[in-house]
C-alpha cells in the first residue's frame, strides 16, 4: 500500500506540474494548517478552485465535520479578496473513509488500501483532478522538472487599517488590487474642485449652503434638455460632476468614498472608471429621455456602482451574498421611496444608473472572468433591452424637436 505522505506529495507535485495548480498553504489560517497536508488553488472559469488534502484517521472521525466547516468558512471570508472560491476537500485514509456530507464543499474520499477514489459532487467548470486517482508515487530520484516548483507564499502579519496580502506566485490570483484607489481619489478631487469653482462663480461660500444658481450650473455643463436637443450631448457626461449645493455634494462624495475603493480593488482601475463614467452617462440619458428638464449630480454614477456590486454579488457564496445584498437593497429601496414620495430625487436617473452599472459590469466582466457565461449573456440581454427602449424614445424626442424648431 502506498504511504499516505507519499500519496499526498505525489498528488501535490502532479497538480502543480501537470494541472497548473499553485501551492497556497501560506494563506490558510493557522488553525487549519495541521489538518490540511496540502492546499492548492487554480483559477478556472472565473472561479478560484481550492483543493485541500486532509489526512483522515478513525480516531479523529468526530472532528472531520469541524475541519470541513472551518475550511468553508475560510473560503467564504476570502470572497472580497478575489474571485469566488469553490472548494474540494479530499479526505485521505489508509482504509475506507466514511461519507461526510457538506452543503457547499465537494468532499472526496480516498482509500489507499484499495486504491479507490469516491468523487463528491463536482460543479460544472471544475478543472481536471486526475492526479487524485493516480496511486503510483512520483519517482523523486528522477531528474528534476525543467521548471522549478513554485514556492508556497509567505504569510505576512496583519496590519491594522490595511489589507492583509501574501507574497508568492498565487498573489496574482487575487482580484483585490493592492495599490491605492487612485481612480476614486481622482473622481473625488474633480467633484470637489468643480464644486469650489462653481461656488466662486456663484457668489462665494454662502452659495454652498443656499444652493448654486441654475444658470451657473447650466453654464458649466449640467444636464439641460433644451440645449441637449440642440446638439450639446456632452452635457450627459459633464452633469455627473456638478452638484447643486453643499449637502448634495457631501452626500454623493461620501457614497463614492465608501463604495469606490473596494469596487476599484475588485474590478481594477480601468474597469472601475469605465463602469462609473458609463453608468453616469446612461443615468443622464435615461433622465433626459424620461423628460427631466434640468439635473446634475453624481448619484446616477453611484447607483451604477451599486449595480456593479449586484453583479459581483452574483458570484460570491450564499452566506456572503446575503450579507452583501443586505447592505445594498435598503439603500436602493430608501432612495426610490424617498424620490417617489417627495419628488426631490431623479428616480429615472437613479434607475438608469443602476441598470447601466449592472449591464456594463456584465459586459466588461471581472478580471480573469470567462468571456462567455450566463452572467455575461444576461448583461448582453439587458444592454439590448435598454437600447430597444431608449433609441425609439430618443428618435421621437429628436423628431418633435425638429418639427418645433423648423416651425
Amino acid at each position: 500500500m502506498i504511504d499516505r505522505h507519499d500519496y499526498v506529495d505525489s498528488v501535490r507535485h502532479r497538480l502543480i506540474h501537470e494541472e497548473d495548480f499553485l501551492p497556497s498553504e501560506g494563506e490558510l489560517p493557522l488553525a487549519l494548517l495541521p489538518h490540511c497536508q496540502a492546499y492548492l488553488t487554480r483559477v478556472a472559469w472565473g472561479r478560484l478552485w481550492c483543493v485541500a488534502l486532509v489526512p483522515w484517521e478513525a480516531a479523529e472521525d468526530d472532528r472531520t465535520p469541524e475541519v470541513l466547516e472551518a475550511l468553508q468558512s475560510h473560503l467564504d471570508q476570502g470572497y472580497v479578496q478575489g474571485p469566488p472560491r469553490q472548494g474540494v476537500a479530499v479526505l485521505v485514509g489508509e482504509g475506507p473513509v466514511p461519507e461526510f456530507a457538506h452543503a457547499k464543499l465537494s468532499v472526496w474520499r480516498v482509500d489507499l488500501a484499495s486504491q479507490q477514489v469516491v468523487r463528491g459532487s463536482t460543479p460544472m467548470g471544475a478543472p481536471p483532478l486526475a492526479a487524485l486517482e493516480r496511486f503510483d508515487p512520483v519517482d523523486w530520484d528522477s531528474p528534476a522538472p525543467t521548471e522549478p516548483e513554485p514556492e508556497a507564499p509567505r504569510r505576512q502579519a496583519p496590519v491594522v487599517g490595511r489589507r492583509v496580502s501574501f507574497r508568492g506566485p498565487d498573489a496574482a490570483l487575487s482580484l483585490m488590487n493592492s495599490s491605492r484607489p487612485w481612480a476614486t481619489n481622482l473622481l473625488l478631487a474633480i467633484i470637489w474642485g468643480l464644486g469650489v469653482f462653481v461656488m466662486l462663480q456663484s457668489g462665494g461660500i454662502l452659495s454652498l449652503f443656499s444652493g448654486f444658481p441654475g444658470e451657473v450650473l447650466v453654464r458649466w455643463g449640467s444636464q439641460f434638455a433644451p440645449l441637449i436637443i440642440t446638439g450639446q450631448w456632452w452635457r450627459l457626461g459633464t452633469a455627473m460632476f456638478l452638484h447643486v449645493g453643499l449637502l448634495h455634494l457631501a452626500l454623493n462624495s461620501y457614497a463614492l468614498y465608501v463604495l469606490g475603493p473596494s469596487l476599484e480593488g475588485l474590478y481594477g482601475h480601468g474597469r472601475f472608471l469605465a463602469i462609473y463614467l458609463g453608468a453616469g452617462v446612461i443615468a443622464s440619458a435615461t433622465s433626459f429621455l424620461a423628460g427631466t428638464m434640468h439635473a446634475a449630480g453624481a448619484s446616477g454614477a453611484i447607483f451604477g456602482l451599486m449595480g456593479a456590486y449586484l453583479y459581483y454579488a452574483w458570484y460570491v457564496p450564499g452566506s456572503a451574498r446575503r450579507h452583501l445584498w443586505a447592505g445594498i437593497w435598503p439603500v436602493l429601496a430608501f432612495n426610490f421611496f424617498f424620490g417617489i414620495t417627495t419628488g426631490l430625487v431623479d428616480n429615472w436617473g437613479h434607475l438608469g444608473g443602476l441598470l447601466g452599472g449592472l449591464a456594463l459590469s456584465s459586459l466588461i466582466g471581472l478580471p480573469r472572468e470567462g468571456l462567455w457565461n450566463v452572467r455575461r449573456l444576461a448583461g448582453v440581454a439587458l444592454t439590448v433591452l435598454l437600447l430597444a427602449v431608449g433609441v425609439p424614445r430618443l428618435l421621437a424626442i429628436l423628431g418633435g424637436a425638429h418639427r418645433f424648431l423648423g416651425g
